[in-house]
């Protein structure tokens, strides 16, 4: 599988979504957390070098930041506004590397010191954004036109899918698996990928 460009760095297009992991309860008390940080760590020795981290609701960027993961390129994908970098740097315990957000949520970002990048919808038809774009990150299927365009400016096209790598070149798969098994059934002998696929 050809590697992607992403942020000055060039990465295995197979990453992870944090999505399901478990680790922190409602009243604060530790519910699965070995476990959450067992299944990132072995996804890391199994070639996992994209790792995205929804926020700022949940634990899970507390799960990522106790499992380590210096090396790894951190996507945060905003599930709700952030009005401050500082958020991410707390919840995370440093900057991510890339900042996903919807368009709306882009305009107050612009300064920030993180690349930025789109989460668009399933019904996107085509993006118009005022933005300089890191990456992508829609759903799968995916809509055509989408990936056709992030193809044709070399910009990575993000879902949640494995399916999503045979759609281009800049196409990252970020399953999201819950457990060190599934990690395993995902990572240590992935699937081949057809050299050519439909979006969706």
């Amino acid at each position: 599988m050809d590697p992607v460009h992403l942020g000055g760095r060039t990465l295995n297009r197979l990453g992870m979504s944090v999505a399901r992991l478990r680790g922190v309860g409602m009243w604060g008390e530790p519910v699965q957390r070995g476990r959450a940080i067992a299944t990132i760590r072995r996804a890391l020795d199994l070639g996992v070098e994209i790792i995205e981290v929804p926020l700022p609701f949940g634990p899970f960027a507390d799960v990522v930041r106790d499992a380590a993961v210096a090396d790894v390129f951190v996507v945060a994908r905003l599930t709700g506004p952030v009005h401050d970098v500082a958020v991410l740097r707390q919840r995370l315990g440093r900057l991510p590397d890339l900042l996903l957000a919807h368009e709306h949520l882009l305009d107050d970002m612009v300064e920030w010191p993180v690349r930025l990048g789109a989460v668009v919808g399933p019904r996107a038809r085509y993006p118009i954004f005022d933005h300089q774009l890191g990456a992508v990150r829609g759903p799968y299927p995916a809509v055509r036109s989408m990936v056709e365009w992030c193809e044709a400016r070399a910009i990575p096209y993000m879902a949640p899918s494995v399916s999503i790598l045979a759609a281009g070149r800049h196409t990252v798969a970020l399953p999201a698996p819950a457990s060190p098994a599934e990690v395993e059934r995902l990572y240590a002998d992935p699937p081949p990928i057809p050299p050519t696929a439909e979006p969706g």
